[in-house]
């Protein structure tokens, strides 16, 4: 427990134990680097770098089927123009990076095998 008394000037003083100067350090030490981190992703940020998303936008990726699918939406990319970009063709395993993946089932396995 911190103890609080007079400096011989008349200012106040604490007097910490060991530990809990190191935990304060310590603490200042995280915040200092935290802050750090911030004013390098705010510099990402009004460079362009980095972007960020308005509430709608992240609840239009929440609800979208996959992240491919929201942000070739978002940047208006067409499937076939995509494909182009990535030097592939669109074919089927491509447009399905769209679709949600479905679980294996015992049915599903078996009406797989009768195809």
């Amino acid at each position: 427990m911190p103890v609080m008394t007079k400096g011989p000037q008349g200012d106040d003083i604490v007097i910490l134990s060991r530990k809990k100067y190191d935990q304060l350090i310590a603490a200042t030490n995280e915040d200092a680097a935290d802050a750090e981190i911030l004013r390098r992703s705010i510099a990402c940020v009004k460079s362009g770098e980095e972007e960020t998303f308005t509430s709608a936008e992240v609840n239009a990726f929440l609800a979208s089927k996959t992240p491919l699918a929201f942000f070739r939406k978002k940047r208006g990319i067409s499937q076939d123009a995509l494909a182009k970009r990535a030097g592939i063709t669109q074919k089927l395993p491509f447009r399905d990076r769209d679709r949600p993946q479905k679980a294996a089932t015992s049915e599903r396995c078996a009406s797989s095998r009768t195809r």
